[in-house]
């Protein structure tokens, strides 16, 4: 999910070596701190500057990340059942 702030980040106008520097140091701090990082970046200037809470809760919602793999597993299954008919 921190890849996902790194580009939106980006796509704010901060530049892919800043945007990834804060989000390793973002990333690190959560681990370090036993915290959720969506917590460290929401107090992390940088971030919580360019997205507000729902943004970033957004960024964070698993659903937003899943893509096409529901498809993808119907069409195993599908797969899967023709070959043992």
């Amino acid at each position: 999910m921190a890849e996902k702030v790194m580009i939106e980040l980006v796509s704010h106008g901060i530049g892919r070596d800043e945007s990834h520097e804060i989000l390793r140091s973002a990333s690190f701090e959560a681990i370090e701190k036993g915290e959720e990082l969506i917590d460290v970046c929401a107090r992390t200037p940088a971030i919580a500057a360019a997205f507000s809470a729902e943004e970033l809760e957004a960024m964070f919602d698993p659903a937003n990340h899943i893509g096409v793999s529901g498809e993808i597993v119907d069409e195993a299954v599908e797969l899967a059942r023709n070959a043992i008919q």
